[in-house]
């Protein structure tokens, strides 16, 4: 059992050291009707990628008719830190539309993209924007 495990935790923590780990926030949100909640999924796809154009990525997940999960993944903590004032802003442009807002965040320690479930063009693409992102590393 040992000798995967070993192989596995060796080459892992050198890799770790030698990448620099990303940050996520996520954010959950209760909204005050449905409707509010169908608006703001619509005007967010729109508004956050502009107002927050360091993010690597932005996912939105719907969790309920009234309540939704955002998630935005960052290269490091000091660009997440950065872009709170500009995520405020962004989110006082939909005034009393939730009842509860709140947010946490952490580094990631996985994020898999599964090749076999999506087509050639598109893990073509992730390879291309990964090779890019390797490539800005520090060494």
């Amino acid at each position: 059992m040992s000798g995967y495990f070993d192989l596995v935790s060796n080459t892992e923590a050198k890799r770790v050291e030698e990448i620099q780990m990303t940050v996520a926030r996520i954010t959950m949100a209760e909204f005050n009707s449905e409707t509010e909640a169908d608006t703001f999924e619509q005007l967010y796809a729109k508004i956050a990628p502009p107002a927050l154009p360091e993010a690597k990525s932005l996912i939105m997940i719907r969790t309920g008719p009234t309540s939704g999960m955002s998630v935005a993944i960052y290269p490091d903590e000091e660009t997440a830190e950065n872009t709170l004032e500009a995520r405020k802003e962004m989110l006082g442009q939909f005034g009393d539309t939730f009842k509860d807002i709140w947010h946490m965040q952490g580094d990631v320690s996985l994020n898999h993209f599964n090749t076999l479930a999506i087509g050639s063009a598109t893990v073509q693409h992730l390879t291309l924007i990964t090779l890019g992102l390797l490539m800005t590393l520090p060494k």
